[in-house]
């Protein structure tokens, strides 16, 4: 083989263009990640400001529990998304999930709102609670 011959293997492996993402799966995860942006902030003003005892500084998996926070509530029916188009452009909208932190019996929502746990609400944080406090007690 004499070097005016083209290393077609080579050649190919220079030529070959990276897959390209999906747009469609790229523009979901681009409006899922804002989404979950948009969750966090919401939460972090739940925690600094309309809790009983607001955290200030960095908030810490410490901070947190000593507030009493038994977790962060979001509804079974979301998040939904929903899909438009008119030939031309596509409307991607997501209807988040979260309801809120959860605080003692307590759901607090964004902007401070706030109503008392459901009995079944309640049950599920005190099993959630129940199973913690045995993963503790099992790794001690």
């Amino acid at each position: 083989m004499d070097k005016s011959t083209l290393d077609t293997l080579k050649l190919r492996d220079m030529m070959t263009v990276p897959e390209l993402p999906d747009p469609m799966e790229a523009v979901m995860k681009q409006t899922m990640d804002g989404l979950y942006k948009k969750e966090m902030a919401v939460i972090e003003d739940i925690l600094r400001h309309h809790i009983d005892c607001p955290i200030e500084g960095e908030l810490t998996r410490e901070k947190v529990k000593a507030a009493g926070i038994r977790g962060v509530m979001y509804s079974d029916n979301f998040p939904q998304s929903k899909v438009e188009g008119n030939g031309k452009d596509i409307c991607i909208s997501v209807t988040s999930g979260l309801m809120g932190v959860v605080q003692g019996d307590w759901l607090i929502g964004a902007g401070g709102a706030r109503r008392p746990l459901t009995e079944k609400e309640r049950d599920y944080y005190e099993r959630q609670e129940r199973m913690e406090q045995m993963g503790d007690k099992a790794q001690e």
